[in-house]
Formats: structure tokens, C-alpha cells, sequence
């Protein structure tokens, strides 16, 4: 659902960034083998931007009664 890179395009990373990459690669394996399953819970941009109007328009419709 999300937008991946292409392999030529990643930027390498830092130290930092390849430790905390090796400890979550741990750690998903580990609970993998208990039985959980992984699931890409990213939104894409369009459904983001929706879900902003639809909630900031009761809030600025209350906004403008209670200042009318």
C-alpha cells in the first residue's frame, strides 16, 4: 500500500540507523515465531488528507457557531 523505494535509490545508513534496523529485524523474527503476523498498517496520501477534512470540519463548524 505504501510507497517503497527501489533498491538504487535507498540511502545508505547510519550506524545508528542499522542498529535499531538489526534489533527490529530481532525482535519481528522472534515474534513471528510465537505466531504473530506482520501487516503494513501505512495510509496513503489522498485517504490521510480526507480523513483531515472530515475531522477538522465539525471542529471549525462549532468554532464558528460559538464565535457567530
Amino acid at each position: 500500500m505504501g510507497f517503497m523505494k527501489s533498491e538504487e535509490n535507498r540511502r545508505a545508513l547510519t550506524k545508528a540507523e542499522q542498529a535499531r534496523k538489526e534489533r527490529f529485524e530481532t525482535v519481528r523474527a522472534q515474534l513471528e515465531a510465537q505466531g504473530y503476523q506482520m501487516h503494513d498498517m501505512t495510509i496513503g496520501l489522498i485517504f490521510a488528507n480526507l480523513m483531515a477534512l472530515v475531522l477538522g470540519l465539525p471542529l471549525i463548524g462549532m468554532l464558528w457557531l460559538a464565535l457567530s
